[in-house]
Order: structure tokens, then C-alpha cells, then sequence
């Protein structure tokens, strides 16, 4: 656990991008209420500042002991709150509907350092990380590197269905070397630190061939892995491609993948009947985090 400890700081270290109150009035006269269409003009313009954008997110690493997160983002009645969430370790649960400030803020429960009259530390929402959006992010994927002194490093990865369609596969390469895939004949080529997108998907169900390879200094391909891959339009997949320090090159390279499953894969809207009155993506109770470690590929 150390060593993987050790290796979650370094990538984290890699791949880290790194109210003012209104006095009431004194005098004896009260403000002038604004008008309706005043309220509605300042109300319009409030929602076009909020940025609205889906967030997933995961831990590359779960932290020992595990850790409750929430996001900061404004209520209906226009005031900071902190929804609570769950997340997993490289296995996404699903999507979060942000309504904010563009830098979305990550706090974390932990303890102030001052007791109550009772004697017990008091607990509240400490900064944790702050995410920081473009303007033009609306679905983004977000790994999490806990870096033990109360705060963390992350990678962003743009999730949009035009920017990663599902069917398809986008290859992180995380080694000093490059790695090459070739999926059903086309080959990729990823430069070290980089991630790369598959130049074929597929929409209907189908078994490509895919090979993965590092290309070492002296111009010879080491095969990581040779498999036939299940693909379609219902998921697509993150592969990581890992150098640990090792002198031994058959246990040196590791590759870890995620699965984002397709919540509409047909294309069909829900039926109005059948459609939730609340927001089904932004959990009320943080789930337990699961234990299990990453996967690797087939």
C-alpha cells in the first residue's frame, strides 16, 4: 500500500493543472421596492453568470480511512450550500448537475481545530480543491490524486459526447515512452503524458481487435496486451498506461481502464410519466466507498 501511496503522490504531482453586505438605511425613509420586472431582469441575469456543467468524479487512489466531499455551489434562494457526494475508486457513479461559480470548489469534512462547550472538535466544510472549468465545459471527468496534507491534485478529462463519443476509446499515456494501440486496424499514437483518442467508434455492437504497445528508446515494441473488446454505442473507456520504478520489465508497465456506461444508448427521451420531479444526479447521502482496486484490461 505504500508503494501505491507513493506512486498515487507522484502522478497526482504530474498530472495536477495546477459578499460584500449592504448596511440597511439609517434614515427614516425605506428603500423603494423594485419592480417586477427589475427582480426579473436581476434573476435572468444571475442564472447567465452560474455555469452549468455535469461533473463526474473519482479517486485514483481512496484515501486510508476515507474522506466525505461535497461541492459548493449556490441554492435556489441564491446562497452557498454544500451538496454531500460519493465517489469511487476509478469507477465513475454517475454524474453531478453543477450550477456555479466557474472554479468549482471541492470541501471536505473535517475538524476546525476549536472544541465546543461540550468539549467535542467541531466539524465543518474545509476547502479541498478548486476545479478550475473553461467556459465551454459541460461534461467533464475529474481523477482525484488525495495528496495527505488536506488537499489534492486532479486531472480533467472532457467528457462531452462531440469531444468523446461514446463507442470509443481515448488512451492516457502516463510513461516516459510512447504507447501505441491499434484498434480494429487503425493505430494511435500517444506522446508521453498525453491522452489520444481513438480515431474510429462504433455504434452498434461489435468485437474490434486491439493491441497495445510501448515503443521503446531502442525502436522495439513491447506488446502490453493482445484482446478482442466488447464496443458499442452504451459505453465507452478511459485506458491508463502506468510505468511503476521497477528493473524488471515484465511487471514495469500496467495498464488500468474505466468504463463510462451510456445512460441513453438508444437516443430515446424518457417519458414525461416516467421522468423523476427531482434531480436523479445529485445524491443526497454519500455512498460507501467501494474497496475494490483498479481494473485492469482483459
Amino acid at each position: 500500500m505504500t508503494r501505491f501511496l507513493a506512486l498515487a503522490a507522484l502522478l497526482g504531482g504530474l498530472l495536477c493543472a495546477s459578499a460584500h453586505a449592504v448596511d440597511p438605511p439609517t434614515g427614516p425613509k425605506t428603500a423603494p421596492k423594485a419592480s417586477p420586472k427589475a427582480s426579473a431582469g436581476k434573476k435572468k441575469e444571475k442564472e447567465v453568470e452560474q455555469h452549468l456543467c455535469k461533473l463526474r468524479l473519482m479517486w485514483w487512489l481512496a484515501p486510508q480511512g476515507g474522506l466525505e466531499l461535497g461541492i459548493q455551489q449556490e441554492s435556489d434562494q441564491g446562497q452557498n450550500e454544500v451538496v454531500p457526494i460519493g465517489i469511487s475508486q476509478m469507477q465513475i457513479n454517475g454524474s453531478i448537475d453543477y450550477h456555479g461559480q466557474v472554479a468549482v470548489q471541492v470541501m471536505r469534512k473535517g475538524a476546525t481545530g476549536e472544541i465546543d462547550k461540550k468539549g467535542k472538535p467541531i466539524v465543518t466544510w474545509l476547502p479541498y480543491v478548486t476545479l478550475p472549468l473553461k467556459p465551454d465545459d459541460t461534461d467533464i471527468c475529474v481523477i482525484l490524486f488525495d495528496n495527505g496534507k488536506g488537499g489534492a491534485n486532479f486531472r480533467i478529462f472532457d467528457f462531452k459526447p462531440a469531444t468523446f463519443p461514446y463507442g470509443s476509446l481515448k488512451i492516457v499515456n502516463l510513461c516516459a515512452a510512447k504507447v501505441a494501440c491499434s484498434l480494429d486496424g487503425k493505430v494511435i499514437l500517444a506522446e508521453p503524458g498525453k491522452a489520444v483518442l481513438s480515431p474510429n467508434s462504433f455504434a452498434t455492437r461489435a468485437a474490434p481487435q486491439i493491441t497495445m504497445a510501448i515503443q521503446e528508446a531502442g525502436g522495439e515494441d513491447r506488446i502490453l496486451f493482445m484482446s478482442r473488446m466488447i464496443m458499442s454505442d452504451s459505453t465507452r473507456s478511459l485506458f491508463f498506461v502506468i510505468e511503476r520504478p521497477s528493473d524488471n520489465n515484465e511487471t514495469r508497465y500496467e495498464v488500468t481502464s474505466v468504463v463510462d456506461f451510456n445512460p441513453n444508448p438508444a437516443g430515446v427521451l424518457r417519458p414525461a410519466s416516467d421522468a423523476p420531479s427531482g434531480n436523479e444526479n445529485a445524491p443526497t447521502k454519500a455512498p460507501k466507498e467501494t474497496k475494490a482496486a483498479p481494473r485492469k484490461a482483459a
